[in-house]
């Protein structure tokens, strides 16, 4: 039999995780069992909450190593392990009253040859999911669903009391001292291409308040590569959904899905950042600012070098144009110091004083990098370097305070008509430059 899980836990916006999670696959069967998964929700006050789901999952984890023989047996199990979760939690109580009102959720399914068993308490929900339809197996343990069961409340009614839906999410049972801990279980065939979903409430939300709906998990699973992928995109989803609870989910795909390409939506942009001890879900929105600037810089460079080489091969008459005589220059000129850089490369660094707007060729702004002293003799090579200022704020929104030097600079001639040219490349971000020079351009007519 072909059985793959994976399983996820996020703290969400909760600065703590509460809920906790069991996952486990047998090469080969634990007496009739393939596979056994769970979560727990936990809640209670001074961590109780996180104590309680963990104390859950352990008692799971042993009653896996002595695991029901046959399928008919798998009942039999569950009811056992479930008892035992409700002594231990009891007395753990015992022994530290200050958490007396600790508990956990469940939802739990085991795999055998013949059938999927779920069983579940509390408001942590399984879900069967094939190509044709998503199907909810567990019904919500909460005073809202246990009132619409009964009669008393219609799902309108609901909807349009303020007081009716703050009980959307009060359990009637769970796991923990003074909870009623009966789980209600149900087998299903086992069917291959199929899988099983079990979640926390922090990803579908409650009835009043729902979250991720069923094409969400459809589209998701089928439209992904891989359970892992499907997880962290179901989990991003809640989260920019608004999800303010723990978020947990485990899958089960019981033979191969035929997963087809799908358009997902927009809302799947979201990191999933883990540690060791703690996993934030960050929207795409507030990620980018924590992204180094590395990948900016770059591509920043790059994007110089080509408007460069667009600037010296296509334009080079109109955006170096010859230089004219003294008294056709800018009234103002721009002064610069030099300084030479640990590869002995000439960088010029101008200061504009302009107090009227210069001159701009198609976006850029054309400005004179030519020393005083040397205003009277601007044909001569010395004086004949030129620099183009890019101010990226148009083009690359967040970029205002990027600026793009590119500067020409003649080298080995003293005759302008037969001079090849350095171009000097200068990126400056804030209070930082970066610089790139292409060496013996020839750009003589």
């Amino acid at each position: 039999m072909e059985i793959r899980s994976y399983g996820f836990s996020t703290a969400g916006r909760r600065p703590e995780n509460e809920d906790a999670y069991l996952h486990k696959v047998f090469k080969r069967s634990r007496g009739c069992l393939h596979a056994v998964v769970a979560i727990c929700d936990g809640m209670g006050g001074q961590s109780g909450g996180s104590i309680a789901s963990r104390l859950a999952i352990d008692e799971i984890d042993k009653a896996v190593k002595s695991p029901p023989l046959n399928n008919k047996a798998i009942r039999s199990w569950i009811t056992h392990t479930t008892e035992s979760i409700q002594k231990r939690l009891i007395a753990y109580c015992v022994t530290h009253p200050e958490l007396s009102d600790m508990g956990t959720t469940l939802v739990l399914a085991a795999v055998s040859e013949e059938s999927v068993w779920i069983a579940n308490i509390g408001d942590s929900r399984a879900y069967q999911i094939d190509e044709l339809s998503t199907t909810q197996l567990t019904v919500d343990h909460t005073a809202i669903q246990d009132g619409i069961d009964r009669g008393i409340y219609t799902l309108e009614n609901v909807s349009s009391s303020a007081e009716l839906r703050s009980l959307a999410t009060a359990l009637v049972r769970n796991l923990g001292e003074g909870g009623n801990s009966q789980p209600d279980i149900i087998e299903i065939p086992l069917s291959y291409s199929q899988v099983y979903l079990l979640c926390s409430d922090g990803l579908v939300g409650s009835m009043v308040n729902p979250l991720v709906f069923d094409h969400d998990m459809e589209n998701h699973i089928f439209g992904t590569t891989d359970l892992e992928t499907a997880t962290d995109n179901l989990i991003s989803i809640a989260y920019q959904r608004g999800s303010t609870d723990n978020i947990t989910i485990v899958l089960i795909e019981i033979g191969n899905l035929p997963r087809r390409s799908i358009l997902l939506p927009d809302e799947t942009d979201i990191d999933v950042m883990r540690s060791r001890d703690f996993t934030t879900v960050i929207p795409a929105k507030r990620r980018l600012k924590r992204r180094s600037n590395t990948f900016l810089i770059l591509n920043l460079i790059v994007a110089v070098i080509l408007i460069a080489a667009i600037v010296i091969v296509i334009d080079r008459e109109n955006i170096f144009p010859q230089r004219e005589p003294a008294n056709d220059m800018l009234a103002t000129e721009s002064p610069v110091s030099a300084d030479t850089g640990t590869d002995g490369i000439l960088i010029s660094k101008t200061e504009s004083t302009h107090d009227e707007e210069p001159d701009r060729v198609d976006g850029a702004e054309l400005s004179s990098a030519v020393k005083p002293s040397e205003a009277d003799n601007l044909n001569s090579v010395e004086s004949a370097q030129d620099t183009i200022v890019f101010k990226l704020g148009d083009a690359w929104p967040g970029s205002t305070n990027v600026i793009l030097l590119v500067t020409r600079i003649p080298i080995g001639t003293s005759n302008l008509s037969d001079a090849q040219w350095e171009l000097q490349l200068i990126v400056r971000m804030g209070d930082k430059e970066y610089q790139s020079n292409i060496e013996k351009i020839n750009t003589t007519e």
